[in-house]
């Protein structure tokens, strides 16, 4: 249910407890925004079936984009793509009756590590190389919020097998 990550080595806890959740509240506002690809990626071309990747080219030969199977293959290049993001602000957890979870997360999430509750950012810190995050939230003895903005999750269109060509086709260009 929760997820606790280390600072420095990267690793990975997880926080299990009992604790008497009948007055647990969860709020969040939400939205659903629309990726446009207007002008470059066309999926038509994607599924046409008057494509393919040169067989005698070392450099793509026996690439695909998708293999169509779901998991899809390891090797598959572009399986799917993104057509809307998920948005969430305002995330409020309340533990009315279970103090000490709230308390448990806070000391954690104050300690330096990542904190997360299912797809939620509660607090910590995250860097890459080229880039750092860090995530506020502020807790009392009732419970725990993020008033910040915080992408949860996309929607995906799945590709059929790609390149599919049309087997018909001899003289390819």
């Amino acid at each position: 249910m929760f997820t606790i990550g280390g600072s420095g080595g990267g690793s990975k806890e997880t926080l299990k407890t009992q604790a008497d959740v009948s007055n647990f509240e969860l709020s969040f506002e939400i939205a659903q925004v629309q990726i446009q690809r207007s002008n470059w990626l066309k999926s038509n071309f994607l599924t046409s079936k008057t494509w393919r990747f040169d067989p005698n080219n070392p450099e793509s030969k026996g690439d695909i984009l998708s293999d169509g199977k779901r998991p899809p293959r390891a090797d598959s290049m572009l399986p799917a793509f993104a057509t809307s993001m998920i948005f969430i602000r305002g995330l409020k957890l309340k533990f009315a009756n279970s103090v000490s979870v709230g308390e448990s997360l806070q000391t954690t999430a104050n300690g330096g590590g990542a904190l997360s509750f299912g797809p939620f950012f509660l607090g910590g810190s995250a860097k890459k190389t080229t880039s750092e995050a860090r995530r506020e939230f502020h807790s009392d003895s009732q419970g725990i919020s993020v008033d910040g903005l915080q992408c949860i999750g996309f929607n995906c269109h799945l590709l059929p097998v790609c390149p599919d060509p049309n087997p018909t086709i001899t003289n390819w260009v």
